[in-house]
């Protein structure tokens, strides 16, 4: 099974496994989203999968890992997030290592707001280390989109797709990696309840 499926049946099995424990333990409990506060910050780790889509190295995978804090602030169902990242994945032929600081825009739907898809737009900085190519470095742009399920009211798991533009210098046809992620983001609540969600 590729790396990718695998990730995929991971968090298929995440969201199962652990809604089963959210409605356990929250038995008698508002939903999710019911008490959310207006701001929330929080820290999310992961997993990730990069291909580039161009030059020799198409369709090389590069595993490796993502994290970074996340600040919320949402108006009803809707909600912006910042978030700084730093992320490493490593292939055969080459290790990326980036930094970026990326803006999500999502909409809750479902029972509680459970199910929230989302936009990811985001900038930063970027190294590539090949072994038979110079360290190169590069601004770095990325697009993306997911869909994130809130299992407790701190607690969510995720999974994006994401497009990274690299603009280096010769290794121009080198990397415009595309691949997906799947992260657990653990939310730390302050600020007053939105009204949105007062019952």
């Amino acid at each position: 099974m590729k790396f990718a499926s695998k990730i995929v049946v991971l968090f298929g099995c995440l969201i199962f496994s652990l809604s089963a424990i959210g409605q356990f333990g929250s038995h008698g409990a508002a939903t999710p989203t019911a008490s959310m506060p207006r701001f929330t910050g929080g820290v999310f780790v992961g997993v990730s999968e990069f291909k580039p889509d161009v030059g020799d190295y198409y369709d090389k995978s590069q595993m490796g890992y993502v994290g970074g804090i996340d600040l919320t602030r949402r108006s009803g169902r809707l909600a912006v997030s910042v978030e700084p990242t730093l992320g490493k994945s490593s292939g055969k032929d080459s290790t990326l290592t980036y930094f970026l600081g990326n803006v999500l825009i999502s909409r809750a739907f479902g029972p509680g707001g459970r199910i929230n898809p989302f936009g990811v737009l985001g900038v930063g900085y970027g190294i590539i280390d090949a072994p038979e190519a110079p360290q190169d470095n590069s601004v770095l742009k990325i697009l993306g989109i997911g869909i994130s399920y809130n299992i407790v009211e701190k607690i969510a798991v995720r999974a994006e797709w994401q497009y990274q533009y690299w603009k280096l210098g010769e290794s121009t046809a080198l990397f415009n990696p595309n691949g997906i992620q799947v992260t657990l983001l653990y939310r730390f609540g302050f600020g007053p309840p939105s009204l949105h969600h007062k019952r």
